[in-house]
């Protein structure tokens, strides 16, 4: 299925707003920072051309998401399998809503994403993870021997890793770190036990 370079292009605008919310930044922020652009620019400037001297020179404190050739290459592209984690992440999401009575209205959300990622191997949804990873942040019962480290998974976010025979496993997601890659971080927290 060939899809139009409009689909793409909303596709990546999507993502972008995706990506602010999972770095902590709201439309509030971004209004703010082009206001502050604006500013330094001369009267009647569009905010077309304010926003792309912000996002190719500013950024939030110079953090900004990726291009988008960057991001068709990476992240934007169509997934080729089902999205097994996502599935993982929904399951969890469910067992812990049905484990406690004030997170049963969330039960039908669940299952009926979860019918989706099962009915179509190749669904995707950025915005889903990014629901599962606070879901389960604020939810889920961390696993015994679970360490806090100040590492984010570059996957989902999370800061909590299970110790394994030669690296860390992140508990939220499951992806993997050699302890050599964690750097010194994980040597010096590794006894901070939850």
């Amino acid at each position: 299925m060939n899809k139009l370079p409009d689909e793409i292009q909303k596709k990546y605008e999507r993502f972008k707003l995706e990506w602010m919310l999972a770095h902590g930044y709201t439309l509030a922020d971004l209004v703010k920072e082009l206001g502050e652009i604006q500013e330094d620019c001369e009267p009647g400037e569009p905010i077309g051309s304010i926003f792309d001297m912000w996002e190719h020179d500013v950024g939030f404190g110079s953090e900004i998401w990726p291009c988008f050739d960057e991001w068709r290459e990476c992240e934007g592209k169509e997934p080729q399998m089902s999205d097994t984690g996502l599935r993982r992440k929904l399951e969890r999401c469910l067992k812990v809503a049905m484990s406690r009575e004030d997170l049963g209205c969330q039960i039908p959300h669940i299952v009926l994403t979860l019918a989706d990622v099962m009915r179509n191997p190749a669904y995707h949804s950025p915005t889903m993870e990014v629901w599962c990873n606070y879901f389960l942040e604020r939810n889920e019962t961390p696993a015994t021997g679970t360490h806090r480290l100040h590492l984010t998974c570059p996957r989902c976010g999370n800061t909590g890793w299970i110790r394994r025979d030669d690296g860390w496993e992140c508990a939220a997601c499951g992806e993997f770190a050699y302890t050599e890659d964690m750097g010194t971080a994980a040597e010096e927290i590794g006894g901070d036990t939850v």
